[in-house]
């Protein structure tokens, strides 16, 4: 039984056998976010799932957050940037203190390490040597106007770091996102610590910049760079290996020599590490194409890198550098080829992104954890820990949901607002305020409403129509263990599809009452007794329905 609207009794004890939704609105006169909460608990032996909608949608209720003009988009950044300090000096004497609300390093000092200070050392015994610095993300192209690293005494040239890869698994808050929806942007991870976060044993490279800062200019550069990169990341030191353009993509070899540079990264274990993102492109292509920050559109930090990458690497249409083994990046092209076919299919009014957090039985992909572009092996180490498909903590999740098309128009409707979230014994649904409800997971008796779609990995996923082929306009609905019950918003019909071996849909397999009842119904049908009867509510137990 699923209430919907606001919990008035939040004080009372939550009883196991009461499933609840609660949903609280809070709309701004620039965004909504709609969020939804949903417990429901069957009978002992079934898996209890938790699933909580997040969504993210301009005023005008349409889906996709529509940016400001350019005009007005660059004054904000104008305005964000003249109301923050930027540090003029190093405070090396203070700790990194991390604020989780801003989710950033305060104070204009980020974590380091030994080696960066001996490098440190060792420049200051030499001053005619420049500090080098390696770029691999936003560094690549964009230095920042008015910066040290733009001053002309600063020079740049391609570099290779070997045994490390460029990974989207940083979340950013401070610049390609916010704190309530960050942005994905790179950061720098080595063999090692991919071989414990991936379960595999590769050799990587990662191509970028390397600026070379004069020791005068240095100090004032790090201080820059310490609030540039506040969002997470820690100074750190590795091999770089200059090259001219004759060694070009080879990985080794060449005119390249090897240098010591220094480099801002996230570490597997800073606050800001996203590891979904890392394993599931699907979900950082997804966040990416939503996420705004004072630094712009997430996606433009995406595109402009994968545009660095086609410029320098060898084979233009790739950005893999293999020699022996060694593998170059490819995540970046991936990303960005999905990210463009998301836009492509929102601009289109071909669907609309709802972003989820579930927890619980994946056994049928009511979770939605089954579109990781990884291999099978990393999803399952990461979301199936109980080798039974479940996932035991709040995880986050990516609906892409298709858009209803008005019977009378002909015209793309785009999901609206979540309404409600159902959770059954294998199968999920969500209802939206435009009255389609969306159904995902098993199906193997028709609880979808529907038999020709792959249930597990349709995407965009179908929402409920009727048989011919208009949407089911639904007030409410209620899923049992592998039935599903909904009542229609303009007729007060009640429709009832799935498994039906005990009766719980109600439905007789012709109008005598004592017929046996059909196996299953893939489609909704209103029980025979229920055709004149304008109904008020609906509820559905694991095997029985009210």
């Amino acid at each position: 039984m699923i209430a919907v609207g606001v919990e008035k009794q939040k004080k009372a004890p939550l009883q196991p056998s009461k499933p609840f939704t609660r949903i609280i609105s809070d709309i701004s006169p620039v965004v909504t976010r709609a969020s939804c909460f949903s417990i429901t608990s069957k009978s002992w032996f079934f898996t209890a799932s938790v699933l909580i909608v997040w969504i993210l949608l301009p005023e005008t209720f349409g889906f996709g957050v529509k940016y400001p003009q350019k005009r007005a988009h660059a004054s904000f950044v104008r305005e964000y940037q003249s109301s923050i300090r930027v540090p003029t000096r190093m405070n090396s004497e203070n700790e990194p203190i991390w604020c989780p609300e801003q989710q950033i390093y305060l104070g204009g000092t980020v974590p380091t390490n030994e080696q960066y200070q001996t490098l440190l050392d060792t420049l200051k015994q030499n001053p005619s040597q420049p500090l080098r610095i390696f770029g691999y993300g936003s560094l690549c192209w964009k230095p920042g106007e008015g910066s040290i690293l733009s001053h002309e005494r600063v020079t740049t040239e391609l570099g290779t770091a070997l045994g490390w890869k460029r990974c989207w698994s940083q979340k950013s808050c401070d610049h390609r996102g916010t704190p309530a929806f960050p942005g994905l942007v790179c950061t720098l991870i080595s063999d090692d610590e991919i071989a414990v976060l991936e379960g595999n044993k590769r050799t990587h490279l990662t191509e970028g910049l390397v600026y070379n800062v004069p020791s005068d200019l240095v100090e004032e550069c790090l201080a820059e760079l310490d609030f540039r990169e506040k969002g997470g990341y820690s100074r750190d030191v590795i091999e770089v290996r200059l090259r001219d353009d004759s060694s070009k993509g080879s990985g080794d070899g060449g005119n390249e020599n090897v240098v010591q540079t220094l480099l801002y990264r996230g570490t597997p274990e800073n606050p800001a590490f996203w590891k979904r993102a890392l394993i599931d492109l699907s979900f950082a292509a997804a966040t990416m194409t939503r996420a705004v920050g004072p630094s712009g559109p997430n996606v433009d930090y995406l595109f402009n890198l994968d545009q660095f990458l086609s410029k320098v690497a060898n084979d233009t249409t790739s950005n893999v550098s293999i020699n022996d083994g060694i593998v170059g990046d490819v995540d970046t092209r991936i990303l960005a080829s999905m990210v463009r076919e998301l836009q492509t299919q929102e601009s289109t009014n071909n669907a609309g992104l709802y972003f989820l957090f579930g927890s619980g039985s994946n056994q049928y992909n009511q979770l939605l954890l089954r579109q990781s572009t990884k291999n099978d092996e990393k999803q399952h180490a990461e979301t199936d820990a109980s080798g039974e498909g479940d996932v035991d903590k709040l995880t986050e999740i990516i609906l892409l949901a298709a858009s209803a098309r008005d019977h009378q128009t002909s015209k793309s409707v785009l999901p609206s607002i979540p309404r409600a979230l159902y959770a059954g014994g294998g199968h999920s649904a969500l209802l939206t305020q435009n009255n389609r409800l969306y159904l995902w997971g098993w199906n193997d008796y028709g609880q979808l409403g529907h038999v020709l779609i792959s249930a597990q990995t349709a995407s965009p996923i179908p929402y409920l129509q009727k048989e011919d082929g208009t949407p089911m306009e639904v007030q409410n609905a209620a899923l049992g263990h592998s039935h599903t019950l909904i009542l229609e918003k303009s007729t007060r019909n009640v429709y009832a599809f799935g498994e039906n071996n005990r009766g719980q849909c109600g439905i007789l397999t012709n109008s005598q009452d004592n017929d046996a009842s059909s196996t299953s119904f893939p489609i909704p049908v209103i029980p025979h007794q229920l055709k004149d009867v304008q109904c008020q509510s609906i509820s559905a137990g694991g095997f029985h329905s009210f």
